[in-house]
């Protein structure tokens, strides 16, 4: 977890009091969002301009320092914003944007930790199967006075788990005002969501982003995880996106990627899509490991902690092993698919923090392009 700074939570309603005052009616406020040198971290800054943008082409560029965002090049300091996709503004609302930008270097080359150019190039080569792509991200809500999941004793471990999955009511549930005020932000912005649930640990939830086809289910994940920063701070807490931040006998943090394409959803007779599935299965198993070093944002060192196979719902880290309706698994065939002989398969392996970018590209490559 980070415990590099206090969280300063201010009255907003004080701020209400300037947020209430007329502006011009042509003014357009512009957040732009883009993925720093970490490959985790998201960094913003707002710009103001006359007419709003129907299109991100309709968005001017904007340099940016590269040494404060660990994506300086050399002696190339200056960096560029490059807009790729617009969302509603669901923090200053009426005709203001979240704009989602591409850090590029004078060259035009991406900056550090920029995946985006490489998935698009993917997703581009195997349109013809239009690769659809639902995310489960599970997340912490941490306390910033404890620095430890909200709920959590200050002094001491966490209750036991699973009371505390899918539940309601005081004392069984925690953090359910951040987790549905971030649902609707998402919504207000234009953002496919399926659904949310409290997870098995206390102050641990999840959300499902999908389904979304290509490109945008990268984008559409790193915006949701924008607004999840922002709703949070207003409440005073901060997320953690670790896949294994507290170090006992207690679930990680997984980002699963529900995965279909055009040939896994046909639903002729002699179970055709399945067949597929089980094609795609046999290429991510030639390809475990391959996958697994981008299935991490820290490079792997964490999902390893993850993926113990100690717990019910993972497998061990350099083991691949798939089943059907099966949580210790690498890959999940989900009941209905199977039934139904169509459908899409589940991979369990990404780590919460894992870059979207990666993990579509790197299940189009395999499944659909080869490597």
């Amino acid at each position: 977890m980070d415990h590099d700074f206090k969280v300063v939570t201010m009255d907003k309603s004080i701020l209400n009091r300037y947020l209430d005052l007329p502006m011009p009616k042509d003014m357009c406020l512009l957040e732009y969002i883009w993925v720093d040198g970490t490959g985790m971290r998201l960094r913003c800054k707002q710009m103001e301009v006359e007419k709003t943008p129907e299109s991100p082409e309709d968005c001017p560029p904007w340099a940016v320092c590269g040494y404060g965002t660990d994506q300086a090049d050399g002696e190339e300091e200056e960096m560029y914003l490059k807009p790729v996709r617009l969302y509603q503004d669901p923090f200053e609302r009426a005709n203001h944007k979240l704009v989602l930008c591409l850090a590029i270097h004078k060259s035009g080359n991406p900056a550090k930790a920029n995946y985006r150019v490489q998935c698009k190039e993917a997703m581009e080569a195997a349109a013809s199967e239009k690769p659809w792509f639902t995310f489960e991200q599970e997340y912490y809500i941490v306390d910033p006075e404890t620095n430890k999941p909200l709920g959590w004793p200050r002094q001491g471990n966490a209750p036991t788990m699973g009371p505390s999955y899918c539940s309601i009511g005081a004392g069984k549930e925690n953090g359910r005002e951040i987790a549905r005020a971030h649902y609707r932000a998402c919504r207000y912005a234009g953002i496919k969501l399926s659904g949310l649930n409290q997870e098995l640990a206390w102050g641990q939830w999840e959300y499902q982003c999908g389904i979304t086809e290509g490109i945008q289910a990268a984008d559409d994940l790193w915006m949701s995880r924008y607004i999840l920063e922002r709703v949070a701070a207003e409440f005073g807490y901060k997320i953690s996106l670790d896949p294994k931040p507290i170090i006992l006998e207690i679930n990680g943090m997984g980002l699963h990627c529900n995965f279909s394409t055009k040939s896994t959803r046909d639903e002729r007779v002699g179970k055709f899509g399945l067949e597929i599935i089980n094609q795609y299965i046999k290429k991510l198993e030639a390809n475990h490991m391959a996958h697994l070093k981008v299935y991490d944002g820290n490079g792997g060192e964490d999902n390893k902690l993850r993926l113990s196979g100690i717990f019910i719902d993972t497998v061990k880290y350099d083991q691949f092993k798939s089943g059907v309706a099966a949580r210790n698994v690498s890959i999940r065939i989900p009941k209905t698919t199977y039934q139904n002989g169509f459908g899409y398969l589940e991979d369990r392996r990404p780590a919460s923090n894992a870059d979207p970018y990666l993990v579509c590209e790197a299940m189009v490559r395999t499944c659909v392009l080869g490597r």
